[in-house]
């Protein structure tokens, strides 16, 4: 009686309202008579001090535990279609590696070896386990035979296969050869030497085993007898791969040229991805001098790092037509810097200083002027470098491809 209404209630709040009875109520000061309204307590009279804490209404506590609950979902969703993508990769990359080499010319006169061991094949400990390649042999040159096996509508899956040979200085004596492979079929392994300072190929080495240390990356070449200091040696490998679109090592991408669907073959080998091209030495410091041959399909060109010398056919064990492109030697470098592409790519060219300049681009940006400002530009890019750096470009010819990442 006397007090004051209790407050409205607010939405998702409970409140208490207590009835105060007359004789408790506070009188006023004027006449001793209850006043109009409830007078509290002070606070230090109404019992500890809560806890300090954060509350929540029941509705927001509801989007907090729906939201949560989303959340979750959508990770279960996301872990799921991921491992389904990883499966998907798995059995592609699976169906583009068949057990069987395929026959071609690179194989002629190859020497056969034991299979490479199982996964589950363990070995005592060696040089081996050494992330780093031992300096027993040091490369000298490659003849590297690349063979991407692509032809215009062909739907999948894709492969390269190649031959390599590698003459090595030998630093120390040494029955074992360590090479890096990775994701690639190796067949036909063979050493020869001592090499004479002369024309000859020196006698044939007997190969005891290769095998595969997967953990580093190493083929390893077990030999039946050691290899001199300060001899020279040819290392043979025939090798396989997947043509993947990974965008790394060798790879496939596709585009569009005047509306017709086209295949454009690359590489990309740094940091360590030329190991899974062709068996090497996959370190920066191990350069050699590279003869490079690509064979491809008659519509498309071939392109490395040196100008074209020569072209040529053969046919395969199907009769199928294919050209072969034969480049320069190059300059010493490290195998990263080794560049293979295979297109229906046009070009626009000019000369700057001897130095050709080629710019490689879509038959239909070609002739739509769109590499033009490119061409323009690179020739006095280059000029000024050379101007400031007092060094001259050492290569007789630049060609640039469009970016495909």
């Amino acid at each position: 009686a006397g007090g004051a209404p209790p407050p409205p209630a607010l939405p998702g709040y409970l409140f208490v309202a207590r009835r105060v009875r007359p004789h408790s109520l506070p009188r006023s000061e004027s006449n001793g008579a209850p006043s109009g309204s409830a007078v509290l307590p002070a606070p230090a009279a109404m019992g500890p001090k809560a806890a300090s804490g954060f509350y929540l209404g029941r509705k927001p506590a509801a989007l907090l535990a729906l939201l949560l609950a989303a959340l979750l979902l959508a990770l279960v969703v996301l872990a799921a279609l991921y491992g389904r993508s990883l499966r998907e990769v798995e059995a592609l990359r699976a169906a583009a590696a068949p057990p069987s080499p395929p026959a071609g010319p690179e194989e002629e006169g190859a020497g056969c070896c034991p299979p490479s061991p199982s996964p589950g094949s363990t070995r005592p400990p060696g040089v081996w386990d050494n992330p780093r390649l031992p300096r027993a042999l040091l490369p000298l040159h490659y003849e590297l035979r690349l063979w991407p096996r692509v032809s215009p509508g062909q739907p999948g899956p894709f492969v390269f296969s190649g031959q390599v040979n590698i003459t090595v200085r030998c630093a120390q004596d040494t029955a074992t050869v360590l090479l890096h492979s990775s994701e690639l079929e190796l067949w036909g392994a063979a050493v020869r030497g001592p090499l004479p300072e002369g024309p000859g190929g020196g006698s044939s080495i007997e190969v005891a085993e290769l095998w595969l240390a997967e953990r580093q990356e190493y083929a390893v070449l077990e030999l039946r007898r050691s290899l001199r200091a300060g001899e020279r040696y040819v290392l043979q490998l025939s090798f396989r791969g997947p043509l993947n679109e990974d965008l790394d090592g060798l790879f496939l991408t596709r585009y569009t040229d005047q509306g017709q669907s086209s295949m454009l073959i690359a590489s990309l080998l740094e940091p360590t991805y030329a190991r899974t091209v062709y068996p090497c030495f996959d370190e920066p410091a191990m350069k050699a001098t590279f003869n490079i041959i690509i064979v491809h399909h008659p519509s498309y060109v071939a392109l490395s790092n040196m100008p074209a010398i020569d072209k040529s056919e053969m046919k395969d064990e199907n009769g199928s037509l294919w050209t072969v492109t034969t480049f320069n030697t190059t300059l010493k470098m490290s195998t990263y810097i080794t560049a293979f592409v295979v297109c229906d790519f046009d070009y626009v060219t000019r000369t700057e200083r001897g130095n050709e300049i080629r710019i490689w681009g879509r038959k239909e940006a070609i002739k739509n002027g769109y590499a033009d400002y490119a061409l323009n530009i690179t020739g006095p890019l280059f000029s000024f470098l050379e101007d400031l750096f007092n060094i001259s470009y050492p290569l007789s010819k630049t060609g640039e491809v469009p970016s495909f990442h």
